[in-house]
């Protein structure tokens, strides 16, 4: 660390919100649909805690290197229509 998650919550602070901090490993599962529902469940938490800062710490690891061959759709492609439906509400 370069200290992101200490900046995003100092700024959380000084805007007077909420601090939601997720680690996007944590995100990834092997069951099919899975990773979809557990980012849908972060952005609920963010919802119930607004106004707040939703801070998606690793975020690289949810998409693999575009030179990557590991034969799966990356969570971030997959995971489109969930992210627009949680924003949207």
């Amino acid at each position: 660390g370069c200290g992101k998650s200490l900046l995003a919550e100092a700024v959380a602070s000084q805007l007077g919100s909420s601090f939601v901090e997720v680690q996007a490993p944590s995100l990834l599962s092997r069951l099919v649909g899975q990773s979809e529902r557990n980012l849908a469940q972060v952005f609920s938490r963010a919802r119930a805690a607004a106004p707040c800062v939703l801070f998606i710490d690793q975020l690289e690891a949810l998409a693999p290197r575009r030179t990557s061959s590991c034969g799966t759709e990356p969570l971030v492609q997959r995971s489109r229509p969930a992210v627009a439906r949680a924003c949207a509400r």
